[in-house]
């Protein structure tokens, strides 16, 4: 107890508090006072909480009535909206059937071109059908004689008899031009032989003089075949001119016959073509 009593006050007081267990009440007290300060610090907490949470439900309050006030601008937006929506739609079909009939009209300009191409190559031909159609009837004006084929073939007959005609003149003037120049040649052959044997003295074969009666008959047999010769080559010659002037004859007349015979068939080409102007006339007058 002395030791106690000399202790410093507040080690006295802790043994005294501790011998007779006042210090529990201490550490009660000590502890209701942590306590009582954590629990003022909750409060405050919670205060600060509670008024955090009123000003965020004011806050709640204020953006619902925001959001109540964006709702009834969205619903009176999503009405212009839909107004527009459908505005915008009826505005994209106009414009869908605007686009149709610009597209409907250029199809018309094309067209509106091409039949003016059209129209303007119609006039052209109709100029040129114009035109053709004048020189067909100065044509068919012009048609002059009329044309026999009968006529024709008859005069194309007549130049194939005349051509064989000619053909048998040039082959008798032939044949006789080659027997005159045979008989010139056996004409001359006797003269060279009578003339050797006017001259012969003596026979070459048996060496002995010729009497002159011998010789003379034989001259004579070779005089009479000259003669005979001569009047053959005067007959031939007679008969070469006489196929000489029938072939002259018929050679100036083959040229005659065809050249009326070109005539005929340019005659006959000109019928046929005026006859070809003539359906041409008429297929133009269809065109036109």
């Amino acid at each position: 107890m002395k030791q106690i009593i000399l202790e410093d006050p507040e080690v006295r007081l802790n043994i005294l508090g501790y011998v007779f267990g006042i210090d529990k009440y201490k550490r009660t007290r000590e502890n209701l006072s942590i306590l009582l300060n954590r629990l003022k610090e909750d409060s405050k907490i919670l205060q600060m909480e509670i008024k955090y949470l009123d000003e965020e439900r004011a806050k709640l309050d204020s953006t619902k009535n925001l959001l109540l006030d964006l709702q009834t601008r969205i619903d009176k937006q999503q009405i212009g909206l839909n107004e527009k929506v459908n505005r915008r739609k009826i505005i994209e079909k106009e414009l869908k059937e605007l686009e149709s009939r610009i597209k409907e009209k250029e199809t018309f300009e094309k067209e509106v071109e091409k039949a003016k191409i059209m129209i303007g190559s119609k006039r052209d031909t109709i100029i040129m059908l114009d035109k053709e159609f004048s020189n067909l009837q100065r044509n068919l004006s012009e048609q002059g004689e009329s044309f026999s084929e009968d006529k024709l073939l008859s005069l194309a007959k007549s130049i194939s008899e005349k051509k064989e005609e000619i053909e048998q003149h040039h082959s008798k003037y032939i044949d006789f031009s080659s027997r005159i120049n045979g008989l010139e040649k056996n004409k001359q052959a006797v003269s060279e032989k009578k003339n050797e044997v006017f001259k012969i003295e003596m026979c070459p074969t048996c060496l002995q003089n010729v009497p002159y009666a011998h010789k003379h008959n034989i001259l004579n047999e070779m005089e009479k075949s000259l003669n005979d010769i001569i009047n053959n080559i005067s007959q031939f010659v007679a008969e070469k001119n006489e196929s000489k002037a029938l072939l002259d004859k018929s050679r100036m007349d083959l040229p005659r016959m065809e050249e009326e015979k070109i005539r005929l068939e340019i005659l006959k080409s000109r019928i046929v073509f005026i006859e070809k102007s003539r359906k041409r006339a008429e297929e133009i007058t269809k065109i036109k």
